[in-house]
């Protein structure tokens, strides 16, 4: 889960983006925190570009989902 020390920073948002889980290689339409779904490893993803692949062993032992949700929108 991502912390935030000045809350003044972020704004809460009920937009549907969060709601929608892509895999890995779909392009990224929105910038920032993506969860694993499968083990809640968190990474940065960069929009317009593919959401980045990651090996196995970067995953928590076990999880074999690769489906990310968006946790917090940068700019």
């Amino acid at each position: 889960m991502p912390l935030c020390k000045d809350l003044s920073l972020v704004a809460p948002s009920n937009s549907p983006v969060f709601d929608k889980l892509i895999r890995q290689g779909t392009m990224v339409l929105y910038e920032g925190i993506y969860q694993c779904v499968g083990c809640g490893m968190e990474i940065a993803a960069l929009g317009g570009k593919p959401m980045p692949k990651l090996k196995e062993r970067q995953h928590k032992p076990g999880c074999c989902d690769e489906r990310w949700k968006l946790l917090v929108v940068t700019r």
